[in-house]
């Protein structure tokens, strides 16, 4: 079983920052949405926190949105 303590709390901080930092709802979401599944991820629950550039790799790694590459 995966700990999910502060899965939550990571969503609501990425999304926070993210909306914070004046991105759209939607890629505010998806970064909090990959920031809390990397707590899940990790075996040290909310103590296993990425960092932004490691929630921005897992984005890219995992071919969602391309908000990321820069045009």
């Amino acid at each position: 079983m995966q700990r999910t303590v502060g899965a939550g709390d990571v969503f609501n901080a990425g999304f926070l920052m993210g909306i914070d930092a004046g991105w759209s709802l939607s890629k505010a979401a998806e970064f909090g949405n990959a920031a809390g599944a990397l707590v899940v991820a990790s075996d040290q629950g909310v103590l296993g926190a990425a960092s932004r550039e490691e929630v921005e790799q897992f984005i890219q790694s995992h071919r969602f949105f391309n908000w990321l590459t820069p045009h």
